[in-house]
């Protein structure tokens, strides 16, 4: 049995195995948000999104991992710009964790749900504790796991925004 490490601890040698963000305007981007041109219309229409989570206050709603694109302006959507989530785990003020994801429509990231956006809710998660949250889209269920078990489902005819034009 190991001991906790501690990521903001330098003297741990495991430190850099997990990522800390105090909750202060901090992110983590692995790639240029971008719109994509490519064949694979059905990217990201299907997907599996889980993380480790230890909330150390509530009171500040948060993203905790999200999949975003940037969409210029178009026939449909009619905004010059508009950033929509392929996925998003996300949590409360109160503490209640949630996935959602975004369709290409031009209505603000996380509004008008069943018709812009699909939302499903977890459970509250406990402070200065991991928990182990999944988001799974399988084209036509979205569901939320909190520590293996399913908290919430949704059935959608959406399909998520993968930032791809054809």
């Amino acid at each position: 049995v190991r001991a906790p490490t501690d990521p903001l601890r330098f003297d741990d040698p495991d430190r850099r195995q997990a990522l800390y963000l105090d909750g202060v305007n901090s992110f983590a981007m692995s790639y240029n948000p971008q719109i994509r041109v490519a064949e694979a219309g059905d990217l990201f229409k299907q997907f599996t999104v889980e993380c480790w989570v230890m909330p150390e206050r509530y009171g500040v709603a948060q993203t905790i991992i999200d999949r975003c694109s940037a969409y210029e302006g178009n026939a449909i959507n009619k905004d010059s710009f508009a950033i929509r989530s392929n996925f998003r785990i996300g949590m409360d003020k109160d503490g209640r964790v949630y996935g959602m994801f975004d369709n290409t429509d031009s209505i603000e990231s996380g509004l008008n749900q069943p018709v812009s956006c699909q939302r499903v809710d977890g459970q509250i998660l406990p402070l200065n504790q991991w928990s182990h949250v999944a988001l799974t889209y399988n084209g036509s269920e979205l569901c939320i796991y909190v520590n293996g078990g399913l908290c919430d489902s949704a059935t959608t005819t959406l399909i998520p925004a993968n930032g791809v034009i054809n």
